[in-house]
């Protein structure tokens, strides 16, 4: 486990005005690189996030990453981006709550996802077609057809307003145990 805050898994993006970020990443990268016996590793990010500050600058950033671990010999899964709450979820909750309606009514609209992240989807389709790419998609079990969820099984699946619970977490634990299941070629 490797993180820097606010530092998403990207290189030649930051050099500039997020110095830091681009000295810890190639760090890690460098450190992955040497080490054959990890063979696995995962990488997030809040897409978004980074993506409206960079553009498609960051995700040739991550792209670089994956695919340096990718020669490297790793089996990469990339985590696609989680439904973005519409506000702080224990906030929202208590509202609902407090309105006497289920909070299992509070929703993010699936459209309003898939159309926020689009272009991060379309990118991540594309690597993960590399047999040594795998996806880990949690929208996969927070969304069905039209919406997704914030609250399931009696449980809130987020603690903020983008960050998931340790609840939620395991919620879609599923997603990540089949993409690490994977073997790389």
């Amino acid at each position: 486990y490797s993180s820097s805050g606010a530092c998403p898994p990207a290189i030649g993006v930051f050099s500039e005005d997020r110095p830091q970020c681009e000295a810890h990443n190639v760090g890690i990268l460098a450190g992955l690189v040497a080490h054959p016996e990890i063979r696995q590793v995962v990488l997030v990010a809040r897409y978004e996030r980074y993506f409206s500050v960079y553009g498609e600058r960051y995700l040739d950033g991550l792209g670089k990453v994956a695919s340096t671990l990718r020669d490297a010999g790793k089996h990469v899964v990339v985590t696609y981006p989680i439904p973005k709450p519409p506000g702080h979820v224990p906030t929202v909750l208590a509202q609902y709550a407090h309105a006497k309606r289920h909070p299992a009514d509070a929703i993010i609209e699936r459209s309003a996802y898939e159309a926020e992240n689009h272009e991060t989807i379309a990118f991540l389709d594309r690597l993960t077609r590399d047999p040594a790419i795998s996806a880990a998609r949690p929208s996969d079990i927070l969304c069905d057809a039209q919406r997704c969820a914030l609250y399931a099984e009696s449980k809130v699946l987020y603690f903020d307003e983008n960050h998931l619970s340790l609840t939620g977490a395991r919620y879609v634990l599923p997603v990540f145990n089949a993409a690490l299941s994977e073997t790389a070629p």
